[in-house]
Formats: structure tokens, sequence, C-alpha cells
């Protein structure tokens, strides 16, 4: 037995020691695009300054409660006038020969940008106008007073996202001021609800363009991850995260209904005890891990160069988020199969599968577009694909591309991220600054044909 346990040792030894062998050698050969590009620095000739007026028409969109708080319940006051100040704020995008501005559903925007070669196919950016709601009373500034402090700006919606928006509209505005002739036409999309489904909103768009014979978009640029800075252990350097993959969300009902009889005689099994008994099983044995069949090893590789009476009827509810590479009756019959007991009905509350994952090679196109106008902006940044835990209105948008990448050009430090969706939203000037740069090199590195002749300097095994 002795000489069996050591054989066995030895071949585990051995395995282990090759997979860390495969480990370091695909480190060290790992092969990332990376082209050169041109820093974006503020001494060049087109370089979008934060003005006082740039950061004014950002401020005072800030300060419209545009509050959405559940599906088709949003304050559409407040939304019409955003997009009537939106409107007249952009001089040079309202007369300009190559853009159409719509209304669409009321209170959603869809501006069309007319290239002058029809033989490149179109692609779009999307953002949204509504924030979800604040309490004043936790915050240390008014959610809506847009106030600056110590060079932030602090309110809701300073980073989901309403510097997108701006951003994107203070960039088209700068380049047509320039005399920007666009060669690829695209789309940018602004609904009024994403933080409610976007059911109205970016629906209506999608069906918009898919009315006018829009079959395909070359890729799709919407909020999503973001630039981290000391989060990622191991990198002393900001991380900026490209969200290829969006994970799909699944709430099972668990209802069981059994007769338990008065509680100072109760039967041998109760509803209760057969319910915590089929939730402990999915506490205890949890699904597979999935990592590894979505982009996640691509992400670290990217990196690795920078690391009481008794009831008759109980009631449990179960949230899943689920892996790009799972499937919603895959989670259904798993759980299914754990739980093990029929008197557990399992009935599906409300779920969406998740959305394809988005290519992310060295030549697909929108990726390697929106990665180097990222590393323009933030020159020291690592770039690497991840997958987007939340939902976006993004979903209606999927019948015309594979191609979307979720990100968000927001710096952000630990102590940040609660800041989302949370008490005291802000954004420094200089952040805001960098948005509409950024967006400014992602149009124009978007107008062209094809991506610059890469050079490979290393092969996968």
């Amino acid at each position: 037995m002795q000489q069996v346990l050591k054989r066995v040792l030895l071949l585990l030894s051995n395995v282990t020691g090759i997979v860390i062998t495969v480990i370091v050698i695909r480190t060290l050969t790992f092969s990332v695009r990376t082209d050169d590009v041109t820093p974006c620095a503020k001494s060049d000739e087109d370089f979008v300054q934060a003005t006082d007026a740039v950061v004014g028409r950002f401020r005072r969109a800030l300060r419209m409660r545009t509050v959405a708080t559940s599906p088709h319940v949003y304050d559409r006051e407040e939304l019409m006038k955003l997009t009537s100040f939106i409107k007249t704020a952009y001089p040079h995008i309202n007369s300009s020969p190559f853009v159409t501005c719509e209304d669409v559903a009321n209170y959603s925007m869809l501006y069309t940008v007319w290239g002058e070669n029809s033989s490149l196919t179109p692609y779009m950016i999307t953002g949204h106008l509504d924030v979800v709601p604040a309490d004043s009373s936790l915050w240390d500034y008014p959610p809506f007073g847009a106030e600056i402090h110590d060079g932030f700006i602090y309110a809701r919606g300073t980073i989901d996202d309403k510097h997108i928006v701006m951003g994107v509209l203070e960039a088209l505005e700068h380049l047509l001021s320039q005399g920007f002739k666009p060669q690829r036409s695209f789309y940018i999309g602004f609904g009024h609800d994403e933080e409610v489904t976007g059911l109205d909103g970016a629906k209506s768009i999608s069906d918009l363009l898919w009315s006018r014979g829009i079959r395909k978009l070359e890729f799709l640029v919407d909020e999503g991850l973001t630039i981290v800075n000391n989060v990622v252990p191991g990198i002393d350097k900001p991380v900026a995260l490209i969200g290829t993959a969006e994970k799909g969300y699944l709430t099972l009902k668990l209802n069981v209904k059994w007769d338990t009889g008065h509680s100072s005689m109760p039967t041998k099994e109760t509803s209760i005890g057969i319910m915590a008994n089929a939730v402990s099983k999915l506490t205890r044995d949890c699904h597979p891990s999935m990592f590894g069949l979505g982009p996640e090893i691509d992400t670290f590789q990217h990196l690795a160069n920078h690391v009481n009476v008794l009831p008759p009827e109980v009631t449990a509810y179960v949230n899943h988020r689920l892996h790009p590479a799972q499937s919603v009756q895959e989670v259904v019959e798993f759980d299914r199969q754990l739980i093990g007991d029929d008197r557990v009905q399992i009935s599906i509350e409300s779920a969406m599968e998740p959305l394809p994952m988005s290519p992310y090679g060295d030549d697909d196109f929108g990726y390697q577009t929106v990665k180097s106008s990222i590393r323009q902006v933030w020159t020291e940044a690592a770039v690497a694909p991840g997958v987007m835990v939340g939902n976006t209105d993004t979903i209606h948008y999927t019948p015309f591309t594979h191609n979307i990448y979720r990100f968000s050009p927001t710096f952000m430090f630990p102590d940040d991220i609660p800041r989302f969706h949370g008490n005291n939203e802000r954004l420094s000037v200089r952040n805001y600054e960098q948005a509409i740069n950024f967006y400014k090199h992602l149009i124009q590195n978007a107008d062209v044909k094809v991506l610059p002749t890469h050079h490979k300097h290393g092969d996968e095994l």
C-alpha cells in the first residue's frame, strides 16, 4: 500500500510540475497585440481641454434629476429638460450636415453620424440619460448639486453614466469644430431607462434601427468595466478592463407545501425543515467553477507581464449570476438534482441568458480600437478583457453584433468602488477631461478601414 501511495504522490508531483511549467512558459511566451499609439497630451493641438464651459455643461446635466425607479417609471419632466438642453448645447453637432438627431420614445436620443464611405460597416456608442435614486441625507454634498470639492464633482450620474453621454457629445462637437469629416458612419444611442431594464429606451432605439434595415454593426461600445488602480493584486499600475462577456441571471422560487400540524405536535418532517435542507444543499455544494470557460484566464494572461405555528407552506428565493458559459436550464437542472427532493417545487421567477462572448483577438477590429484608444489616454495602463458582473441595456442591441465592448472611461481607486450606485458618487475634473479625449480618439481610430499591420513577437504553445 505504501508503495502504491508513493507512486501516486510521485505522479501527482510530476503532474503538478508539468502544469506549473506550462503556466510559466505560457506566461513568458504569451503574445498580446500592443500597437504603437500616439499618447494623448495636453500640448496636442486637438486635445480637448476641460474648460469652465465644458465642465459647466457637464455640471448642468448632472443637476437634472433624471431618476428611474422601476420599469416604465422615471422622471419624464427632468428627462425632457436634459434632452432639450443637449440639443442646444452643441452648435456644431446640431448644424452639421453629417449629423442627424432624433427623439426616440419621447425621451431617448439617437444620433446618426453619416460617413462618406458607405462600404464601411457602421459602429455604435451607447450610454444612458437616467440615474438611480439618491438619499441626500447620506451624502456629504447634495447629490444633484454637482458641487466641486478638491477637484472632484460630486453628483449622482458622474460615473453612471452622464460622463459618457456628455463626454461623447463633447468629443464629437470638438472634432466637428476642427473640420472632421467621418469616413465610417456611426450611431450614438442614449436610452432613458437603462437603470430599469431599458424596455422603453434602448429597446425602442434598437427597434427603430431594425425597421430601417440595419442588420449589422462593426462593434458597439457601452458602459461597463473601468480603469482600476491598486485593486488587482500584484500589479502596481492601472488596469483597464474591457468587458467582453456579461453574466446572465436567474432567480428561482423554491416552494414547499407540507402537512406539518401544530407546533406542539409536529410531524417528523416540517415544511421549514424540508426547505432548510434544500437551501443548505445549495449553500454547501456550490455549482462547479466555470473559471476559464470565459475570458478569465486571458484576463490574467493579458496582465501577466505586469498579477414558530409551523407554516404549511414555505417559500424561498435563490438568485444566481450565470457565467457566460452556462445556460439558465443548466443551472435549474443542477439545482434540481442537488436538492433531490420532489417536495421542493422549483420554478423560474425571472431569468436572462448570458450574452454571447465578444471576440478580443489580435485581429478583432472593435476590441483593438477600444484598447488603443484607452492606451492613448491612460498610457501606463495594462489593458485586458474581463467579465461584466452586472447587466445593462446592451441586451437590446445584440441582434446587430456580437462585438460588444463594455468599458467606462472611469479611473477608480478601491474606495471609489462603493460610490457606484452608492453615496457620494463623484468624478474628478481631470477624469472627465480624460473621458472626453478617450471618445475623441475612439471616433478617430474607428474611422479607418482596417487595423494597422501587426507583427507578433511570440507564439502561444
